[in-house]
């Protein structure tokens, strides 16, 4: 789970965009990051009381999203970066390469 001061440092992570869209993405992506991460410390703490296998499940879901979230970043960036954009994406993805497709 990230501390406030490190959700602060990546929320003024210094990537420089050179696309306002994949700029709004990453943003988007913070926001909901930040809500999720948010959502899990309560569940944690939920958790803790009442020991119930569903807040386990939701938690864990929560996780996920989160997971997935980080990879949408990597990947917003990666087509800010490149002049071929989110072709090079794709192509990254498809690739067995790619860990995953991320």
């Amino acid at each position: 789970m990230l501390s406030p001061i490190a959700i602060g440092y990546i929320k003024h992570d210094p990537f420089s965009f050179r696309r306002k869209g994949n700029e709004n993405q990453l943003r988007f992506c913070e926001d909901v990051e930040e809500q999720l991460q948010s959502a899990s410390s309560s569940i944690s703490r939920a958790e803790k009381r009442a020991g119930k296998e569903a807040l386990s499940r939701a938690k864990n879901a929560v996780e996920q999203g989160m997971e997935l979230l980080s990879c949408r970043k990597k990947l917003i960036k990666l087509a800010d970066r490149s002049e071929a954009g989110w072709a090079l994406v794709e192509e990254y993805v498809e690739d067995d390469l790619a860990e995953d497709g991320h």
